[in-house]
């Protein structure tokens, strides 16, 4: 079964009228908070909007695990103009505990916005995102997103990534809208 994917775009004209509930891809959250990033003000609007509609917000522990070693990478980069590979850190666990600060004050911060509710994992996730691997050329960390989105019963899916545009979702799934970011 397709996707139905509606493009969002930064003031446009056209008024979306959401599902009650959307799960935030993790690209979609780090636009959201990185204002130096060339989606930052339609992700913005897009969020605004989705609080302004009521619309509940969730996440998995999956997206904080991606924010995370995205932040961390990110800030090291910005510190030391040095990209951070796992050897170095897994060597040097000041890295992290240097870091840690502003990586916690940034979860709490998501944590706490409006609307946002964490998802627990099932325990068929594994092979949720199998069977969504098989049809779809996805990643895995795309899969695990999608596949906890459809067990949920979620009707949103919200992303700038376009590795959604044309997946398609095992039989049985329920209605999905790939709300994407543009």
């Amino acid at each position: 079964m397709p996707v139905q994917v509606i493009p969002f775009r930064s003031n446009s004209a056209v008024r979306l009228t959401f599902p009650p509930r959307a799960y935030l891809d993790t690209n979609f959250v780090v636009f959201v908070r990185d204002a130096a990033s060339p989606k930052y003000r339609v992700a913005s609007e897009c969020f605004a909007e989705l609080i302004r509609q009521n619309v509940a917000l969730h996440v998995s522990a999956l997206m904080f695990d991606e924010l995370w070693c995205l932040y961390l990478k990110k800030l090291h980069e910005r510190a030391t103009g040095v990209d951070l590979t796992a050897n170095v850190y897994k060597r040097d666990p000041r890295i992290w505990q240097s870091y840690w600060p502003q990586i916690d004050q940034l979860t709490n911060t998501i944590r706490g916005w409006q609307g946002i509710v964490e998802l627990p994992s099932p325990p068929d996730l594994v092979q949720r995102a199998q069977a969504l691997i098989s049809l779809n050329p996805l990643a895995p960390r795309d899969a695990f997103h999608l596949a906890l989105t459809l067990h949920h019963a979620i009707q949103c899916f919200v992303t700038a990534d376009s590795d959604f545009d044309n997946i398609q979702l095992p039989a049985g799934s329920p209605n999905l809208v790939v709300l994407k970011i543009i």
